[in-house]
């Protein structure tokens, strides 16, 4: 019992002072610059503290919501007996808390009542996110859906034992079922996340509110496409991993796999790491005919 209690107050100690570490930059004015200049929003009494509170607010979620995951993903393991969050595993829980971090701060912020009819005009996905961002979620699903079928033909192998290179069973079906049911998870999440972000009806704003309000959904729909993808990535790392040690009936590993699991987590680095900040400017569409005479008559 003395152990265990040890365990978790330098577990509750290490968490609280990663995030101290990692939030401390939420209070520097050069965030909430470095933030407006990548969305091309111009800061104004109007909506600067709407803007101010989202910026601070979402690099504290972030950084709880990932420190979170990791000591779930402990949790997880430990009360079914897996090992889910080893190796690039680890990194999927992580990723998958900062992404739900990011998130929910949108979720939370409000916006002071405005003037103007900004829940008329159109939005669309596209607009909020290049292309290149839109597809990325389901090639890496695809990745996890090509091992998956690269797997099914070795789980048929009569499982050999662990030999003295570690040389692992080959995966079974129902685990091969398991990784690419989580694939897919994760790819609809992230595809329906971003789409309730974009679509979701934006209040009655004044023009600079307006536009802040579009860059806060562009900055969540990036992390939450940049995010989600290096989740998926990482399970197909793990994948990658595993079947790159399995040992089938020639007891031999596969060079290719164990270094395609890691490009797939250096993939998962630059996905999360890389294309969630990148800068983007809101391409709003011009009004439809009938959008436009409702403003012409408010």
């Amino acid at each position: 019992m003395t152990v265990v209690l040890l365990a978790l107050v330098l577990t509750i100690g290490a968490a609280t002072g990663v995030v101290l570490l990692f939030t401390a930059r939420a209070s520097s004015p050069r965030e909430l610059d470095a933030w407006a200049r990548s969305y091309g929003l111009v800061l104004t009494p109007g909506n600067r503290a709407p803007v101010t509170y989202y910026v601070r607010l979402v690099i504290v979620t972030r950084v709880v919501a990932a420190v979170a995951g990791v000591v779930l993903g402990s949790a997880f393991d430990a009360a079914f007996g897996l090992h889910t969050s080893a190796a690039p595993g680890w990194w999927a829980w992580l990723i998958g808390g900062w992404t739900f971090g990011a998130w929910w701060a949108e979720r939370e912020l409000r916006w002071p009542a405005g003037s103007g009819v900004a829940s008329l005009l159109p939005r669309r996905v596209a607009d909020y996110l290049p292309g290149r961002l839109r597809a990325a979620p389901f090639v890496a699903l695809g990745i996890v859906a090509g091992l998956v079928a690269y797997g099914w033909t070795t789980a048929g192998a009569d499982p050999t034992t662990v030999d003295a290179r570690g040389h692992q069973p080959p995966p079974s079906v129902g685990y091969l079922v398991a990784v690419l049911a989580v694939g897919a998870a994760v790819t609809a999440l992230t595809t329906l996340g971003v789409w309730r972000t974009v679509s979701r009806r934006q209040p009655a704003l004044a023009p600079d509110q307006l536009a802040a309000d579009d860059a806060i959904r562009t900055s969540t729909a990036h992390q939450l496409t940049g995010g989600g993808t290096a989740v998926v990535l990482c399970v197909a790392a793990v994948l990658a991993g595993t079947l790159g040690w399995s040992s089938t009936t020639s007891g031999v590993t596969s060079g290719p796999l164990l270094t395609g699991s890691i490009a797939l987590w250096l993939a998962a680095m630059v996905s999360w790491r890389y294309y969630t900040y990148r800068a983007w400017r809101v391409r709003r569409l011009r009004p439809a005919p009938e959008h436009a005479s409702a403003l012409a008559t408010t």
